[in-house]
């Protein structure tokens, strides 16, 4: 056991890279994906949780094939991924719904909080915009598949998803988790005016742990 694993969900791609613990790449693995639209919801785009997921585990078979190793030989796995996608699941811990960060359906949703003046208080307590940012898909969601919004039962961007995947635990970091515009930055967790301002219970938000902390390990269905 003596190389890592990092995966990684951009906007256009997936990747699989292994290191060695010296930090020299030995193998990587690649696909391509797209992002289907929805003709009643203008600008938006879904991430397909199921057919990513298998072009994720083509990528780590590429990788070890690439790299010559084989999965023994990996010690540690994790994930990045593109800032503001984000998964909701049920209470079975099913995906019911999932963007890429470039879905822009909530256009109208986030002029209403410009309006309201509570774009200007996320920003200041989460440090980013509302134009792409959870808030304003959460309130689409609750306007227009209000079934699915009182599904929800965990909340989590794309790299903790690939976590979620891999040990069955939700949790994030702060890099990923405040890129969804509910934190506070200044105590790195999620911030409860924000919560209740888009009427997110904090039952439904991930626990939050620093970057390099060990989460869990890979199952063996993930495996």
């Amino acid at each position: 056991m003596s190389h890592t694993l990092a995966i990684d969900l951009g906007t256009g791609s997936c990747r699989a890279i292994l290191f060695d613990l010296e930090g020299n790449q030995r193998g990587s693995g690649h696909r391509e994906w797209s992002h289907a639209t929805l003709p009643d919801a203008p600008g938006a785009q879904v991430f397909d949780t199921e057919s990513n997921w298998q072009l994720i585990c083509d990528c780590v078979h590429e990788a070890l094939y690439d790299s010559g190793l084989v999965a023994s030989d990996v010690a540690a796995v994790s994930s990045s991924s593109m800032r503001e996608g984000m998964v909701l699941y049920d209470r079975d811990g099913r995906e019911i719904w999932a963007c890429p960060n470039v879905d822009s359906r909530a256009a109208s949703q986030a002029d209403q909080l410009v309006r309201d003046g509570h774009a200007s208080r996320l920003f200041k307590l989460g440090g980013d915009w509302v134009s792409i940012t959870s808030p304003a898909r959460f309130m689409w969601i609750r306007e227009h598949q209000p079934d699915t919004f009182a599904a929800i039962a965990h909340v989590g961007m794309l790299s903790d998803w690939v976590l979620a995947k891999l040990t069955g635990r939700f949790v994030t970091d702060p890099s990923a988790g405040s890129s969804s515009n509910l934190f506070d930055l200044r105590s790195r967790q999620w911030a409860p005016e924000s919560l209740e301002m888009i009427g997110i219970s904090p039952e439904v938000v991930p626990e939050v742990l620093e970057s390099g902390t060990v989460m869990g390990e890979v199952t063996t269905a993930a495996a």
